[in-house]
């Protein structure tokens, strides 16, 4: 049971993982219009801009990994320690770490990084010179926006009611049953709450907004209207 607990939280934790490195890239790139706009104003092309992010993307995911790794290599101690402090040891050997270990899970974390990059960096082409040093300039929205707002509802609901069945029917469902809805039910409920954060987020804003809009002015405004 436990090496599938650990396989089915592995691969959510990589997918988890390339989600949240394709939002931190794509936040730097939107934090960056500006400069980007700049660097083709005065003659960079659309591939020297695209090369240049997945380039950061590579170097962040060669450093990142070699952490990883060591965080890694961290966890499975003191998971053993945990283990056994419940009496659920391993069998009485030292912890296996190979090179060819090290070596995939470096690789892994590089190439999941570069691949993460590549929706940044096509993003970070589309930019208008233009536009992006204009003041006031705001993001573009895709046509897709309201369609993904559908299907994050989809998703959001499925996933809450198949954590609903692997916690409440778990019995008749077997160790693999209640594995396979638990560990897929989070997934969905992660994608589907990202996928609502557009929608989501503005809302929250405006509330949590609402005192410094009220009583602070226009500074209290201007700080709510930017984090909507």
């Amino acid at each position: 049971i436990i090496p599938l607990i650990l396989r089915g939280f592995g691969g959510i934790v990589l997918f988890v993982g390339g989600f949240v490195i394709v939002i931190a890239l794509s936040l730097t790139v939107a934090q960056r219009t500006r400069e980007l706009g700049t660097l083709r104003l005065i003659g960079a092309t659309r591939s020297q801009v695209r090369r240049a992010v997945v380039l950061e993307s590579l170097l962040i995911g060669f450093l990142a990994s070699l952490v990883g790794v060591a965080v890694g290599v961290v966890l499975a101690v003191g998971l053993r320690a945990l283990l056994g402090s419940f009496d659920l040891s391993f069998p009485e050997t030292s912890l296996v770490i190979s090179p060819g270990t090290l070596a995939v899970g470096f690789l892994i974390g590089v190439i999941v990084t570069v691949i993460a990059g590549l929706l940044p960096a096509a993003r970070a082409t589309r930019i208008s010179p233009v536009e992006a040093v204009r003041e006031g300039a705001t993001p573009h929205r895709g046509r897709m926006a309201r369609l993904a707002s559908v299907l994050g509802t989809i998703l959001f609901v499925g996933g809450i009611a198949l954590l609903a069945l692997g916690m409440l029917k778990g019995g008749s469902l077997g160790v693999a049953g209640t594995l396979v809805a638990s560990l897929g039910g989070m997934l969905l409920l992660f994608i589907g709450a990202a996928m609502l954060v557009p929608v989501a987020v503005p809302v929250v804003a405006r509330i949590v907004g609402w005192p410094a809009a009220r009583f602070a002015g226009i500074p209290g405004r201007l700080a709510r209207d930017n984090a909507i």
